[in-house]
Formats: structure tokens, sequence, C-alpha cells
């Protein structure tokens, strides 16, 4: 990127608290898997996630779509033991 984002963060958006990383490519195997996903959530009335985890890390990734981040967000939070009201 140039101009003031540059000075600002080496990120690509300007924000806060967040460091956003934006790719944005013809195809990305995240979002291949995430599609397939997709269509098995569908024929079950579900909110497709795709959770990414790398044999060896404690670390999972989440992919999901904007629309449905609140409701993965929550339920991923009660899964972790938050009290939601």
């Amino acid at each position: 990127m140039s101009g003031a984002v540059d000075q600002l963060t080496a990120g690509d958006v300007v924000h806060d608290t967040l460091y956003v990383e934006v790719k944005h490519r013809a195809t990305l195997a995240a979002v291949t898997w995430f599609k397939e996903a997709e269509v098995h959530a569908e024929e079950e009335g579900k909110h497709p996630l795709l959770a990414l985890h790398r044999k060896g890390d404690s670390d999972v990734y989440y992919v999901f779509r904007e629309a449905d981040a609140e409701v993965i967000c929550c339920e991923i939070l009660v899964e972790l033991g938050w009290e939601l009201e």
C-alpha cells in the first residue's frame, strides 16, 4: 500500500486494535474448502464455519462469512465458557 496507510501501519487497514492483512486473489484454498462446507451447511440449515488447524500447532484459525459473524462469534464464546446475555 502507499500513502498515509504506510505511515500508520504495515497492515492493509488502519484500525485501533486489529492488525488487518487482506489477501485478494483469484483463488484461495481456504475459500475453496469453505465453499464445500457451505453447501453441506445449507443442506442442514446451519451456518458454515471452517476451522483450520496445522498439525503440531495449538492454534486454530476460523473462516466464516461476514453475514454469519455475530452468530458464529457468539457460539465460539459460549464454547469457550463465556456467559452471554
